[in-house]
């Protein structure tokens, strides 16, 4: 992403917010999205939003990538991910997917899958059900599932002598450019 489509992305931002704002003034519900405060500092100071630097944009994708991390073992959604991150969730999406070069949700599934291969390959004392319920999976099924589309392999795979030494871990799927 360059600085001229990120300018062009807060424009677009910022026309939307005028419109709802506009909206909100005339007696209209809106929700945007955003918390009272941020919506409040963007009206204030809308310059801010129309020149971001595109280190604050990596540095605010850190900041959301850390907190997906931090909460991997609940459901979480974009909209949460994305006021961790100060930014509206259209945006935000849109930014993460340019900087991490995969979306949300596939970040999310990485992290998750692969922190359950850590738990299955230095923790054998935990069973697969355990691994996947530590890391978010609401079933050892989808994680089964989610696994082998992964990997290539079951996860009771990952604990068998004959496959140390062939073990696909890190092969995974990467989403078609």
């Amino acid at each position: 992403m360059t600085l001229g489509d990120c300018r062009k992305c807060c424009q677009q931002c910022l026309r939307r917010l005028a419109r709802s704002r506009a909206a909100a003034e005339a007696g209209e519900v809106v929700d945007r999205g955003l918390d009272p405060a941020q919506d409040d500092a963007l009206v204030r100071q809308p310059y801010a939003m129309t020149s971001p630097s595109l280190d604050d944009h990596r540095q605010r994708i850190l900041q959301a990538a850390d907190y997906i991390v931090a909460n991997i073992a609940r459901p979480l959604t974009v909209a949460e991910v994305a006021r961790a991150a100060a930014m509206s969730e259209f945006h935000f999406h849109r930014v993460f997917a340019a900087v991490m070069e995969e979306t949300v949700g596939e970040f999310t599934l990485r992290r998750r899958i692969e922190l359950a291969a850590l738990m299955l390959a230095y923790q054998p004392e935990r069973s697969v059900t355990e691994s996947a319920l530590a890391a978010g999976y609401s079933s050892s099924a989808n994680f089964s599932k989610g696994f082998a589309a992964y990997f290539g392999c079951r996860p009771t795979d990952v604990r068998k002598p004959e496959h140390a030494q062939d073990r696909r871990l890190g092969t995974g799927f990467r989403r078609a450019a």
